[in-house]
């Protein structure tokens, strides 16, 4: 008796697992039941919503298009340095407040890791990087966004590395440096050790790059655009009624415009460094090193280039050989091989 009602059990639950199932159905905006590919009225999912609109909504939506096309154009701008049109509404004071909180959080994080203002260390990476801003600030003097940044109070803090001592128990952080958009430079002790133990010209290779991102204005452009990324993504769900819309304006849009705005800042620090009279002849070997870093550390498993925010360092070190003839230039225009010559035979002297 047991064994039948098991049977009669196990038969229910086993139909129940492998019934029919139901049609799905969708619906479009009109509330209308419709087959996601076999409705005469939608193409892929694509809701007929325009195609049924009245004439009053048709002229709210074309107002609603308008007003955004406007806001749009009004604020298109040229990226200095680069020339790039891109667009970017978020005014400075709000970037600079977020640069605040940024602070505040890095501070909280590696705050007892930061090396005294009269370390060598700092005062090697302070120096270069005043010299670098003067030139970049110069290289726009007619650009108002970025002689703003002549009133923020700039900062040049070195992270050391908590490797070194043995209690700490804390892995070496990894060779990085980063400008808060408040002013405030942070570089880690492990990327002037991969600069050669800082080399300056190398060292202005990645503080120049993290300058141009300031001067270029790419944290107001990357926050312009998060809005248009969003709606995009509504977009996207409504017409499909899939949930890939953010994993696909990601690998379309976000990421691919995140890689270019790398490069750009490559590009311009490349420029500013050189000319600042820093060899632009060191800058690839930079990328050189940091690839070998990255093959020790990870071996075949390196970061795929389209899904990183960042380009490879293989590609940024041809990117910077491609470049080179024009920082080259800049560098021999401003004789700056005769003023190092002349820099070095005074150190020399005052060493003596």
């Amino acid at each position: 008796m047991n064994i039948l009602r098991f049977k009669s059990i196990f038969n229910s639950v086993r139909a129940y697992a492998y019934r029919p199932r139901r049609a799905v159905q969708y619906r479009d905006w009109n509330k209308q039941p419709v087959h996601p590919f076999n409705s005469p009225n939608s193409f892929g999912g694509i809701p007929s919503y325009f195609k049924n609109m009245s004439p009053s909504k048709k002229k709210n939506m074309m107002v609603l298009a308008s007003l955004m096309g406007g806001f749009y154009l009004i604020n298109l701008e040229e990226v200095p340095i680069s020339h790039r049109l891109r667009f970017s509404f978020i005014p400075h004071f709000i970037i600079k407040k977020i640069g605040d909180i940024s602070y505040n959080s890095v501070l909280s994080e590696f705050g007892n890791d930061i090396k005294p203002a009269n370390s060598r260390d700092t005062v090697k990476v302070r120096k270069i990087f005043n010299e670098l801003l003067q030139t970049g600030l110069q290289f726009e003097s007619g650009n108002e966004k970025v002689q703003k940044l002549r009133d923020l109070d700039w900062e040049v803090f070195v992270i050391a590395d908590p490797s070194s001592s043995f209690l700490s128990g804390r892995k070496m952080y990894p060779p990085n440096a980063f400008i808060v958009p408040n002013g405030k430079v942070f570089v880690f002790e492990s990327l002037i050790r991969l600069c050669n133990n800082g080399d300056e010209d190398m060292l202005a290779t990645v503080l120049a790059h993290e300058l141009s991102h300031q001067l270029c204005g790419h944290s107001g452009e990357s926050l312009s655009k998060s809005p248009i990324y969003f709606l995009l993504g509504i977009t996207v769900y409504a017409a499909t009624g899939l949930d890939f819309g953010r994993l696909l304006i990601d690998f379309a849009l976000k990421l691919p415009a995140s890689r270019s705005m790398e490069l750009e800042a490559d590009y311009s620090g490349l420029l500013i460094m050189s000319q600042s009279c820093y060899n632009p002849n060191k800058s690839w070997k930079l990328w050189e090193k940091m690839n070998d870093f990255e093959r020790k550390q990870m071996g075949n498993n390196q970061n795929l280039e389209f899904l990183s925010t960042h380009p490879s360092s293989t590609k940024r070190e041809e990117k910077f050989k491609e470049w080179l003839p024009k920082a080259q230039e800049l560098y021999e225009h401003n004789d700056c091989s005769r003023l190092k010559s002349m820099s070095s035979d005074m150190m020399r002297y005052i060493r003596f």
